[in-house]
């Protein structure tokens, strides 16, 4: 298996900056009716590996309207993110692999009335936003180097089980299929960004993302995500 990290082969674990809900960008909320499809399932053993798709008609609130808290990706609860048209766009003419962009727009309303945090654009209409889903598995962990825990894994493919901790995550480049942005087989709750993907992001200066080198990353159940030190 083929694990070493270049320039050209780095990637990231992809968060939002300061928390799904933390105050430097605003987050969304879906809007009830929400309609959702069928679970994306393993192929070995029909479990269960990420959230139910989400279906048109699509509507969000924000958490606030201020210019610079409306970034190019939109975090929330139910959905993973929404990107701004110019992300869309970019995801197009740049042939970006792993993300797929819906065609509808998503209808985003601001927060609700009486809210502190309802302020306006500065004359500045709001962007369109787009639903996306990501694709998995774009690769698979190397296991004689990842140091992973879980309990209850019973397949094989997928190793669906309760994840504890992770202390090193590795991933087999052998194993990648070139995708851009893309979830892990074994670990479909992280999202995972290429070289290629953080330089574009860095390109066209989209906010409200976070890369974290993946060789950097540590994970335990009761305090999530960290950032190891390397001497």
């Amino acid at each position: 298996m083929l694990t070493s990290l270049t320039d050209h082969n780095r990637f990231f674990v992809v968060r939002p900056p300061n928390g799904r809900y933390g105050r430097r960008f605003a987050h969304g909320e879906c809007v009830a009716p929400v309609n959702t499809g069928e679970f994306p399932e393993c192929p070995m053993c029909n479990v269960p590996i990420g959230m139910r798709s989400w279906l048109p008609p699509r509507t969000v609130r924000l958490s606030s309207m201020q210019q610079k808290k409306v970034a190019d990706f939109i975090w929330g609860a139910g959905f993973s993110f929404l990107v701004s048209e110019r992300v869309a766009k970019a995801c197009v003419t740049k042939n970006i692999k792993g993300m797929h962009v819906d065609v509808e727009k998503v209808q985003v309303l601001p927060p609700s009335p009486g809210n502190a945090k309802t302020e306006a654009l500065s004359g500045k209409s709001l962007p369109n936003y787009y639903s996306v889903s990501i694709h998995w598995p774009g690769a698979s962990l190397d296991k004689s180097q990842t140091q992973v825990t879980k309990t209850g894994v019973t397949c094989s493919y997928c190793q669906s089980g309760h994840l504890l901790k992770i202390d090193k995550i590795a991933i087999d480049l052998e194993s990648w299929d070139g995708s851009h942005i893309f979830y892990l087989r074994e670990l479909p709750g992280f999202i995972i960004a290429s070289q290629e993907f953080k330089l574009n992001a860095d390109e066209f200066s989209w906010s409200g993302l976070h890369f974290i080198p993946v060789e950097v990353v540590i994970y335990n159940e009761m305090t999530g995500i960290a950032i190891q030190k390397i001497d």
